[in-house]
């Protein structure tokens, strides 16, 4: 059995049904499919994002009103002394520094923090926080700046941000845990970057962007980043909004995977020796709105969420190539669930 936590909205909030539980720890069968419930813990509340540091559990709760909170959770789900609020609204990523001694939380309502980590999991104030300026020409969700996920770049020498409001992504040098100026890689007018992968070894990444659903592939060439492809993720004859989501590499690294919540889909892309990029599935989440998901460290099954259909399902891989088998286990039921780890 595989164990996950799935974080779902369990508190009032103006942009969630709050019908989750909080976490929910669960165990995958990789021999059905089938997940099934083990725990859960309310207490910890609106679990936007989650990430593992050792044998703590770092969770970026929502609070709405007086920004948003990072809680730290020991194995048996015990809060840690030491969690702490951050100053933006609408908390949504967390990243750790190359040398584990900083935590960059990103807030989509305000910017990126940093936040000292301790050697017990407690978790510092913010020693300090960056905020950027823009926009972009979709005035309903491009009105200002809006950050929503921060990754560290493969040689632990910089920090990008996706800046789903100014069509940017922003690239800070690291020195130690000491982020400098940001400079900017340009996405395309009104398409709204959301989260990046990097590949495992070549250097280019590849871009999600919600506002268009595409994805779009970054190579450093010389001192810059250039744009190099592009590739929709929607289904053919898909006519609404997209919705763009999650972006995750197969564990093989032959393949990266893409949610896409107003066409209810998922789409699978091939990774050639030189980095490129083919469309090789696009399938049905089995739900309404995946709004993310994960590939078990074995590689042979991805678990979707879908928000708006309370429910969560397992959907075969083959662990070597990366790609979908025909096979999928039953639906699982949970309240608005936004974010799953393994």
């Amino acid at each position: 059995m595989t164990r996950l936590f799935i974080g779902s909205v369990n508190a009032p909030n103006p942009w969630f049904r709050a019908e989750g539980e909080g976490v929910t720890v669960c165990e995958l069968d990789e021999a059905t499919g089938t997940l099934a419930r083990v725990c859960a813990h309310p207490h910890a509340e609106n679990a936007m994002w989650m990430m593992r540091v050792g044998d703590t559990l770092l969770v970026a709760a929502e609070r709405h009103a007086g920004g948003g909170e990072i809680g730290a959770f020991d194995v048996a789900f015990r809060r840690l002394d030491g969690s702490c609020r951050t100053p933006g609204s609408a908390i949504c990523h967390l990243v750790l520094s190359p040398g584990g001694e900083t935590l960059y939380a990103v807030s989509y309502l305000g910017g990126v923090t940093a936040h000292a980590l301790g050697a017990d999991g407690s978790i510092a104030a913010a020693h300090s926080e960056i905020t950027y300026a823009g926009s972009g020409p979709n005035r309903e969700r491009q009105e200002a700046s809006h950050p929503h996920q921060a990754v560290v770049s493969p040689d632990g020498g910089h920090l990008f941000v996706c800046d789903l409001g100014c069509d940017k992504v922003w690239v800070h040098p690291l020195d130690g845990d000491t982020l400098g100026p940001a400079a900017a890689i340009d996405a395309p007018a009104g398409s709204g970057p959301r989260h990046l992968v990097f590949h495992p070894t070549l250097p280019r990444f590849y871009l999600l962007s919600e506002l268009d659903g595409i994805v779009r592939v970054y190579e450093r060439r010389s001192a810059h980043w250039e744009l190099v492809a592009s590739h929709c993720a929607l289904p053919e004859n898909f006519s609404g909004t997209p919705g763009g989501a999650a972006i995750r590499l197969h564990p093989s690294g032959r393949t990266l995977a893409v949610s896409v919540r107003g066409s209810d889909s998922l789409a699978v892309f091939t990774i050639d020796a030189c980095g490129n990029l083919a469309l090789a599935a696009n399938f049905p989440s089995g739900g309404k709105t995946p709004r993310d998901f994960d590939f078990t460290p074995s590689g042979r099954w991805l678990v979707a969420l879908n928000q708006d259909s309370d429910n969560a399902i397992a959907f075969g891989f083959d662990a070597d190539t990366g790609l979908p088998t025909s096979h999928a286990g039953p639906p699982f039921a949970i309240g608005c669930p936004v974010c799953v780890i393994f």
